[in-house]
């Protein structure tokens, strides 16, 4: 099992170690929230990133692996409800919305889509990943 945390201004303070020790997952992936447009009310610091992973690095019995947002931007491959392939690289981190996978064809829709490899295979290589035990 994976466990996915979004670390934001709402949950920066907490101490997850008991949680997630409790849950016993295979991998802990931590992110550091994406600016959303005109929504910065959620947003954190790179300080306040790196402290969160602080306290609980060598503090839970799984993996953690810490992403921060250079690392997210253009590595991932995301369908929203309406199915759409979506990315995190418009302005100011923002969402970018490509023609619907169903109205266009999936080989249409996917070609508008920027995929950064060298960020999308990093996420696997465990000789370069940041990873905490």
């Amino acid at each position: 099992m994976k466990l996915n945390t979004v670390v934001c201004s709402a949950n920066l303070t907490e101490n997850m170690c008991d949680g997630v020790n409790r849950i016993r997952p295979d991998k802990w992936k931590i992110f550091r929230v994406l600016p959303q447009g005109g929504k910065r009310k959620m947003l954190i610091t790179e300080q306040d990133f790196a402290q969160f992973v602080a306290r609980h690095k060598g503090n839970v019995n799984t993996v953690m692996r810490v992403e921060d947002n250079d690392t997210m931007t253009e590595s991932y491959i995301m369908v929203d409800p309406l199915g759409r392939f979506m990315q995190n690289s418009g302005p100011q981190g923002g969402l970018i919305f490509r023609t619907a996978i169903l109205t266009s064809g999936a080989s249409r829709a996917f070609s508008q889509v920027r995929v950064l490899q060298d960020r999308y295979d990093d996420r696997y290589n465990l000789a370069k990943r940041q990873c905490y035990r």
